[in-house]
């Protein structure tokens, strides 16, 4: 028989572990863990004392873990001393836990530790451990040094089931392992899922529609829109079939059926409206002498594709606004939209007045000489800024033949002679001489137009049949269409914000010649979606007033109906009721020789109070000045002056100049910088009383070219018993008050039908 040797093991009923420092992060995890075990006592050592507590297995001494000092490392050193001699004399395990970092107490401690373990027998470990380290795994790592394969782990709270629920469970145990649960899951929750992934696909290709068509691309922006309407028609298809999807949609702001004529109705406008730049392409690759002659285009050509277009963005505005009202909470982007389509359309409709005189405008038969104006948005004046450039543009049969450009500048240099100043320049300037650069002077265009003219003449001997004026800020963005402007005689590759950056500020003599002549070359190498870009900036300046056409030998009606003159006219009534017209336009003329640091930073506000026995109005505005301005501001010609006050003071009629003529009603003054404030303007105006009945009220503000967009309060107040119907939405309604908040980048009209109380 085989020997049996039996290995047996004495384990205690309990351990004791002496620990010092309790009030340490790291002992307190120790505690906590060590404590999960269950079979060991913690006791805590305090400094000087050698008992009473019972006789310890296991030592832990955390020594260094805190600030380092003088103090510490003397006591940390008794410390160390006193427990090295009760590990001694109980023969417990010693662990010695010091900061991995280099310090006096961490030298201090082995030295003493080393010299202890040569006299003295003991069972003992140092332990060098991260302050920062994880505290778990750090505790871990300690208590494996006495106690083999120690993994800590968190404990586990263990849920109480109701009795009620056991029996439940065991009573469908059988059910649940038999019933296809995934097939109900698939059959009514995979359809839902399958109709949100092709809403989340109607976003995607809307966006994508969004993203290209300011790029010029509409071509690939009617492909978007054709996914999105053929996706969103699938939708409404399956509908049918999944109660409440409808209502899901419709609390998406999505409701179905008016979204679905929506994209509709814009893809056919895309459609149209890239047959429309095509054309439009074609007449301007045309003119600029892009591509080989060919046959003229007929304006009656793209008046009809036009034409389909206006009535296209007409069924989608209405669509839009179908939209707008069924929605739970309408998007901002649908009143952003309706209102960019609105204004497409009004430049549609005004482009389509300047048919009759097309091939006039564009030289198709005989020779036109162009002239161009720079104009240096850094120093306002009121048709856009300081003339800085002249650009002569030759065209004969429609194309152009030839193109220069020069300083305005070197061609003041040329005059001979005198020329006498208007009396306002001469007053507000203290000059009694007038030059080219000065000469748009005139808030009123095609008066300054024929000013500037006649300058070019006597300097230049070019007879001038238009003009046209354009500043710098328009000049960054058709700069921007292009991409980037590369000439011989730019030290750079020239961006959009680097021409921005440099205008009026570093540039050099000659900057706008030289721009404008690499732009001119540029013009006749654009690509397709260039051209679009370029057609979608000229027509916005135009709208926006940034820039002017004044043609001098010949007329162009429908130039001036649409305010693309710059003349100072007051606009046709655009309602069916009898009108009554208040108009603002408010110019401001620098009169300092350096050009601005900053942008204009001007505020405006104005308030409407009206009644049946007048109209009582308060125009103010406040302007960051850092040198004195000359401002000008035209009225309404029925208008009175009631007070006006500058910087708090009021002004009498001797402080001001007014001129009241058959078409212009316009009040002049100097404002001064206000020192640590801005300065203020506020002019009180009076008009006769409303129109008996039901009546249009009508209200326009022109911008100056140049200034970047100003904020603009306005707001309206009426008797409360009277109803009004406002064709622009505004920001406040109450009874008896409108208000309306809107920045200032182009013309401003409020239309507004009211009905007083009978």
């Amino acid at each position: 028989m085989p020997k049996i040797k039996l290995i047996s093991e004495t384990i205690p009923s309990g351990n004791s572990v002496l620990l010092t420092h309790h009030q340490h992060s790291l002992a307190r995890e120790l505690t906590m863990q060590l404590t999960s075990l269950g079979n060991f006592k913690i006791e805590n050592f305090h400094p000087g004392s050698s008992g009473p507590f019972s006789r310890p297995d296991v030592i832990i001494h955390l020594a260094g873990l805190g600030s380092p000092s003088l103090n510490e490392t003397l006591s940390c050193t008794t410390e160390l001393y006193d427990l090295l001699q009760i590990a001694s004399r109980y023969s417990s395990r010693f662990i010695l836990i010091l900061p991995d970092s280099i310090s006096h107490l961490k030298s201090t401690a082995h030295t003493l530790f080393l010299q202890f373990s040569q006299s003295h027998r003991l069972r003992s470990h140092i332990i060098e451990v991260n302050p920062d380290s994880d505290r778990t795994a750090v505790a871990q790592q300690i208590i494996r040094h006495f106690k083999y394969g120690y993994a800590y782990q968190s404990p586990r709270i263990t849920p109480v089931v109701p009795l009620r629920k056991k029996f439940r469970r065991f009573r469908l145990h059988r059910f649940h392992l038999h019933f296809p649960w995934f097939v109900l899951f698939g059959v009514l929750v995979i359809p839902y899922l399958v109709i949100l992934i092709q809403f989340l696909l109607v976003w995607g290709f809307t966006g994508c529609a969004l993203k290209h068509l300011p790029q010029g691309r509409i071509s690939r922006a009617s492909i978007c829109t054709a996914r999105a309407t053929a996706v969103s028609r699938a939708i409404l298809a399956q509908t049918r079939f999944l109660p409440g999807s409808t209502y899901m949609f419709y609390r998406l702001n999505f409701p179905l059926h008016e979204s679905v004529d929506t994209l509709t109705h814009l893809t056919d406008s895309l459609v149209l409206l890239e047959k429309s730049a095509a054309k439009a392409n074609q007449l301007f690759a045309y003119f600029v002498n892009s591509i080989t002659p060919g046959q003229w285009l007929d304006p009656g050509e793209y008046l009809i594709q036009f034409s389909a277009l206006s009535e296209s963005l007409s069924y989608l505005n209405s669509d839009l606004k179908n939209m707008y009202l069924s929605s739970p909470k309408p998007s901002p982007r649908l009143t952003t939209a309706a209102v960019q389509i609105s204004s497409a359309r009004q430049f549609l409709s005004r482009f389509q007045l300047l048919a009759p005189d097309m091939l006039r405008i564009f030289s198709r038969s005989g020779r036109t000489q162009y002239l161009l104006i720079i104009q240096d948005a850094s120093r306002p004046k009121p048709s856009g800024g300081l003339i800085d450039t002249l650009a002569i543009i030759t065209a004969q049969n429609g194309r152009i033949i030839n193109f220069q450009a020069l300083p305005a500048d070197v061609a003041d240099g040329q005059f001979r002679g005198l020329a006498e100043p208007p009396s306002d320049f001469a007053r507000a300037t203290g000059r009694n001489r007038w030059l080219l650069q000065d000469a748009n002077w005139d808030p009123d265009f095609p008066a300054a137009a024929a000013k500037i003219a006649w300058f070019v003449n006597k300097e230049l001997s070019l007879d001038i049949n238009v003009v046209i004026a354009l500043n710098t800020r328009t000049l960054a963005r058709l700069i921007s269409d292009v991409g980037q402007l590369e000439a011989s005689d730019l030290s750079q590759v020239l961006t959009s914000a680097d021409f921005s950056s440099r205008v009026g500020q570093s540039a050099p003599d000659n900057f706008l010649t030289t721009v404008i002549l690499a732009l001119e070359k540029q013009m006749r190498s654009l690509t397709p979606s260039q051209q679009t870009r370029i057609m979608f900036s000229l027509a916005q300046s135009l709208e926006n007033r940034e820039i002017f056409i004044a043609p001098l030998t010949f007329s162009v009606p429908g130039l001036s109906q649409s305010g693309w003159s710059g003349g100072l006219t007051l606009p046709e009534c655009r309602g069916n009721l009898t009108c009554f017209h208040t108009f603002f336009y408010p110019v401001v003329t620098h009169l300092d020789s350096t050009p601005l640091t900053e942008p204009l930073d001007i505020r405006q506000n104005i308030k409407f109070d009206i009644t049946p026995a007048q109209v009582l109005t308060t125009f103010a505005m406040r302007l960051h000045l850092k040198s004195p301005v000359y401002f000008r501001l035209y009225l309404a010609s029925d208008a009175g002056v009631s007070s006006i006050m500058v910087n708090g003071t009021a002004f009498s009629p001797s402080n001001y100049w007014r001129k009241t003529t058959d078409r212009k009603n316009f009040i002049e003054i100097k404002i001064d910088p206000r020192p640590g404030d801005d300065s203020e303007f506020e002019v009180v105006t009076t008009q006769p009383p409303v129109p008996d009945g039901r009546f249009h009220y009508q209200m326009d503000l022109l911008n100056q070219p140049g200034l970047d967009a100003s904020d603009l309060e306005l707001g309206i107040s009426y008797p409360p018993d009277w109803f009004a119907t406002s064709y622009t939405t505004p920001s406040v309604a109450s009874t008896g008050h409108l208000r309306y908040n809107t920045p200032v980048s182009g013309p401003v009209k409020v239309d507004i039908d009211f009905s007083p109380a009978p």
